[in-house]
């Protein structure tokens, strides 16, 4: 009897070894998975920073270009209307 009871002890012990071992394997992970979503957030938000500050590049671009066109129509129109006025 002495002998299976050593075997049964052996085998708890042997069981709870591996029980420690798995859930430090599982702390771990979870640990990593942490910091990886965390990094994901970081880097969500410089991204969509990235896309803001690319959106207020191209509409400041846009209003530069609708000006400088503006401008030259309206050189254009008061061109025409002193011809018209010469011609007239």
């Amino acid at each position: 009897m002495r002998i299976a009871e050593e075997g049964r002890q052996l085998i708890q012990n042997s069981r709870a070894l591996n029980i420690l071992v798995i859930e430090e394997r599982v702390t771990a992970v979870e640990r990593r998975l942490e910091l990886i979503e965390g990094g994901e957030s970081k880097t969500e938000f410089s991204f969509e920073e990235r896309i803001d500050g690319n959106h207020k590049k191209l509409m400041e671009a846009l209003h530069g270009m609708e000006d400088r066109m503006r401008a030259q129509i309206l050189e254009r129109l008061a061109r025409v209307e002193s011809k018209l006025q010469n011609v007239a």
